[in-house]
């Protein structure tokens, strides 16, 4: 298996998690919540979108906080300006950043550091596929700290990142690892409690009979929410991954999303995360082709994820031995006289519905009606990316000749 197989798979494997765990969130009874396609996802698989091109617009240069940290912020305001974020149950504590950005606000200072919510958790994922494992704590501490300030939040980004990382780079799914994971992340920000709900998930796993871990009380995960903060929401997840990477439940995702599906109040987050760990670990030839063919926006998707492996082959590292630089005051960080006025200029398809989204904040800023937009013409000759065994090892090596002659250039 390639590593493309494995971004690919962890990116798909999140969009199918979160949108299947949409379907059933606060269904009476969600086993018979029949299954909709195509398969439309939530903030959650936003979240990775957008960091994700964050990321692959910053890293072609030696890594910078300052100006990854702008550039995601950047992409959270096209987040919020998205007219169909109000569709995808958006995170009241990211809205409010936004907000915050909005007005002016240096990204540095734009978290709550009250909130320890399961948000930034996909950025996380997007962190751990661009970066090695043990060169995930600064990027994932940047990434969420732009929303979410709260050590529990940080510590388990930095967690969720590394373990993703190591299963991105060939290591085999198993509680070693993860328990690996949970002590890289203790080390990075001792003052959250992230890594005590992995670990009582990690227990949970190891004494319960693996026929019945999928159907787990996931109030037993620490904080007792079912996924709705951050420690919880990666306890779950891990549990179900590790029971899912075991007989009887051997390399079944439908399975293990629709346990994850059955959770109350979280069963989105949880699924999303269940989803990328077992697609990364497993790649994407293990995912279900019906499930990988419904999904929403499945090519850009696939793009995000070629684009973040051709990051991680190093491209930035030899931006690096080269010499380059990224000078944080360049176009991408706003001056005091013109951030009011490029924050707060609306998206080009911008709606009064966004506004709708924080209608419980204290935060209001005036904005203009977007000026009208030509309609796209439509594209024709389009060819679609599909994502078989074939086609992934050749764009592996396409991508592979690319490295080569820009390694050969520099």
């Amino acid at each position: 298996m390639g590593t493309l197989d494995r971004f690919v798979g962890c990116v798909l494997g999140m969009a199918i998690g979160d949108a299947i765990g949409a379907q059933t969130l606060d269904a009476p009874d969600p086993a018979r919540v029949p299954l909709v396609t195509p398969l439309q996802w939530t903030d959650q698989t936003q979240q990775l979108v957008f960091t994700a091109r964050g990321l692959t617009q910053t890293l072609h240069w030696a890594y910078d906080r300052r100006v990854v940290g702008r550039s995601v912020a950047a992409e959270l305001i096209r987040w919020y300006h998205d007219p169909t974020t109000a569709t995808r149950r958006p995170g009241r504590t990211s809205l409010a950043a936004a907000v915050r950005l909005l007005q002016g606000t240096d990204w540095e200072h734009s978290g709550n550091p009250e909130s320890d919510g399961a948000d930034p958790l996909p950025r996380a994922v997007a962190v751990g596929l661009a970066f090695p494992p043990d060169e995930v704590v600064d990027p994932a501490r940047t990434v969420t700290t732009i929303t979410h300030a709260h050590p529990t939040a940080v510590q388990g980004a930095v967690l969720l990142a590394h373990l993703v990382s190591a299963l991105a780079r060939g290591n085999a799914l198993d509680p070693h690892l993860v328990a690996q994971a949970a002590v890289f992340a203790e080390e990075a920000e001792p003052r959250g409690t992230a890594v005590r709900s992995l670990r009582v998930a990690l227990e949970l796993s190891a004494n319960q009979d693996p026929s019945s871990v999928l159907r787990v009380d996931p109030r037993m995960v620490p904080e007792g929410d079912c996924g709705q903060r951050c420690g919880s929401a990666i306890g779950l997840a891990v549990l179900l991954a590790l029971a899912s990477d075991d007989p009887p439940h051997w390399r079944n995702l439908e399975t293990a999303v629709a346990a994850a599906a059955r959770i109350p109040h979280g069963s989105e987050v949880v699924a999303a995360l269940t989803g990328a760990l077992l697609g990364v670990a497993w790649g994407a030839g293990a995912l279900p082709a019906h499930l990988v063919e419904s999904v929403e926006e499945r090519d850009e998707l696939i793009g995000l994820a070629r684009g973040l492996h051709l990051v991680a082959q190093g491209l930035g590292a030899l931006a690096e031995q080269r010499g380059d630089s990224v000078e944080p005051g360049g176009w991408m960080a706003p001056t005091p006289e013109s951030a009011s006025e490029r924050w707060a200029r609306p998206a080009a398809h911008g709606t009064d519905l966004e506004w709708a989204l924080i209608h419980d904040l204290d935060e209001t800023i005036e904005r203009e009606d977007p000026p009208e937009e030509p309609a796209d013409e439509e594209p024709g000759g389009i060819e679609w990316i599909t994502v078989g065994g074939e086609d992934l090892l050749e764009m592996e090596a396409i991508d592979a000749d690319l490295l080569a002659n820009v390694r050969r250039r520099w």
